[in-house]
């Protein structure tokens, strides 16, 4: 019989029983919160009567015990952005490795698919690939299910994929500007002028609400953003909280914005006053593909995606000489050494201005 307890860090812990030839084993899990277990538990319940292979034989195909896998344990606690992630996995497995059985994932196996996959990608995308399959195979050999673990030692190495530059230099960076501030506010345009000046992302501009707004004090406060269903795609009108704690965060807007605001808000009557873009909220490909036309009739040759905004806020104020900690506290990012590893190629060209600062000094 299926239970569920506290445990003495507060935590509920949830067992599932199930029999596997002739014996008893349990599926379990510990959640935060009681109702989690509860949906984990019963979701489990009706896994076991659908397959229990799935759940207990080594002779399951791999795939089909990873997506049960993902299933039991992921589905009502990852966040859907995440749970997108592993679905491509899944679908990676599906063209890979169909007939492979769980049984057969032996550590050469396992070496050998991740070398395989690793042919197509870059070595930060063969991480999270095997960071999943990893994860589903370890607990594999912790439910007793297989008899060694197949992922002792395991090496990943991707192809070396040179990233396609998603920022604006400076000289492009201000012709944009100027280019959007010598038009008509057009929902994508202020949305586009709203990245630059904001550096926040896709889906928490499109979130804003006139409530988030404070006119004293010249401040935006990001609290949502639009929440992305398991195809990955954002869902116009559903938000939720932002991507990360770091990325609720309140931020120093300039007075053009608000100027560009008011202009906004009076040369579109029909703009909904809680959100700031609804209340017909736009998809992000129409963002996307709205942008790519703005670049051009801009003059800006360089073509980059929405998040490229964010990226082109960033390197402006870095390559101003702000620093690094007050970029990262207004991107949301954990700590600012994300923020260093993603905007290496910037600090690199400092150091080149600095080097020579110090040799005049020195």
């Amino acid at each position: 019989m299926s239970k569920i307890y506290k445990t003495d860090n507060g935590k509920y812990r949830a067992e599932v029983p199930y029999k596997y030839q002739g014996k008893y084993k349990k599926a379990k899990k510990t959640f935060d919160k009681k109702a989690a277990a509860v949906l984990w538990v019963a979701e489990t319940e009706k896994l076991k009567n659908e397959n229990v292979d799935a759940l207990g034989s080594p002779d399951v195909l791999f795939v089909d015990y990873f997506d049960d896998w993902v299933k039991t344990y992921k589905v009502g606690v990852l966040r859907d952005a995440t749970l997108w992630n592993y679905r491509n996995t899944s679908q990676v497995l599906h063209r890979l490795a169909p007939g492979i059985k769980l049984k057969s994932m032996t550590r050469p196996v396992v070496q050998k698919l991740i070398n395989q996959y690793g042919l197509e990608v870059a070595t930060s995308t063969l991480q999270t690939f095997s960071v999943h399959i990893t994860g589903a195979l370890r607990e594999a050999y912790a439910d007793g299910i297989i008899n060694r673990d197949p992922t002792v030692k395991i090496i990943v190495h991707g192809q070396t994929i040179e990233k396609k530059k998603n920022y604006l230099e400076a000289d492009e960076y201000d012709a944009l500007m100027k280019y959007l501030e010598s038009k008509p506010w057009t929902k994508v345009n202020f949305y586009v002028y709203t990245a630059l000046l904001s550096g926040a992302r896709i889906g928490e501009i499109v979130a804003l609400m006139t409530s988030d707004i404070d006119f004293k004090s010249h401040t935006i406060h990001i609290q949502r953003t639009q929440i992305k269903v398991l195809s990955g795609t954002p869902r116009p009108y559903l938000f939720g909280p932002t991507k990360t704690k770091s990325s609720d965060r309140i931020i120093q807007m300039p007075d053009r914005w608000f100027a560009a605001l008011k202009q906004y808000r009076q040369e579109n009557s029909n703009v909904n006053s809680d959100y700031i873009f609804g209340p017909k909220f736009l998809t992000a490909q129409t963002y996307s593909n709205n942008l790519t036309k703005i670049l051009r009739a801009a003059g800006v040759n360089d073509n980059i995606t929405p998040h490229g905004l964010r990226h082109s806020h960033a390197s402006h104020l870095i390559s101003a000489g702000v620093s690094l900690e007050y970029v990262s506290e207004r991107l949301g990012h954990q700590n600012v050494y994300i923020t260093q590893k993603i905007y290496v190629h910037f600090l690199n060209k400092d150091r080149v201005v600095q080097n020579d600062f110090a040799m005049k000094i020195l």
